[in-house]
């Protein structure tokens, strides 16, 4: 009966964590370079300016992959502080420990997948679900406007800090650059 209880708990804090860790990655070490210059970090540094120019200076729907946010940096961006908590909890408590890191290894896969999904269009099995679209929309808005929804799959943080895209601020800069790239 303890493991009943424990797995959905353990699900909904590690959630909020990796939420967490999505923003923060997101929106500090991906879109401030002032961060990466302040830690005097030249990986950062590369890591911001793919995001910032590679990244975000492209189409969003694109043909190729191209190595602009390389997964494996990200991974180890997350893995650190993955690895510290999973440290400490697993003094509490060692299956809610092998939960955390289980939950941020699906979690990695999963945001790569369905980030890729987002900007190739593979048609994958999960392309059509109205939960892609809805992640989508926000990715895609967060394209057009870079100071919002920074979490791309587990959307949890962008609404605590109240970084989520309105509509009313997001659709006028996609209908100006829509004119724009049609004049140009």
């Amino acid at each position: 009966m303890y493991r009943l209880i424990e797995i959905p708990l353990c699900l909904m804090l590690w959630y909020v964590f990796y939420s967490f860790l999505e923003y923060t990655e997101h929106r500090w070490l991906l879109h401030k370079m002032r961060v990466a210059n302040s830690l005097q970090s030249e990986w950062l540094r590369q890591m911001c300016r793919n995001h910032m120019k590679l990244h975000h200076g492209r189409d969003y729907e694109h043909d190729e992959h191209h190595q602009d946010d390389n997964p494996l940096q990200l991974a180890i961006v997350g893995f650190f502080p993955s690895l510290l908590a999973a440290f400490f909890v697993h003094k509490l408590d060692a299956f809610a420990a092998k939960l955390l890191i289980s939950y941020g290894a699906a979690y990695a896969v999963l945001f790569y997948v369905v980030h890729l999904e987002m900007h190739l269009r593979r048609g994958w099995f999960f392309s059509k679900t109205w939960l892609f679209r809805k992640l989508d929309e926000r990715h895609r808005d967060h394209h057009v406007q870079p100071n919002s929804n920074y979490n791309v799959v587990l959307p949890l943080f962008d609404w605590i800090f109240r970084t989520t895209a309105s509509k009313h601020r997001v659709l006028p800069r996609i209908v100006k650059a829509v004119n724009e790239s049609k004049n140009g």
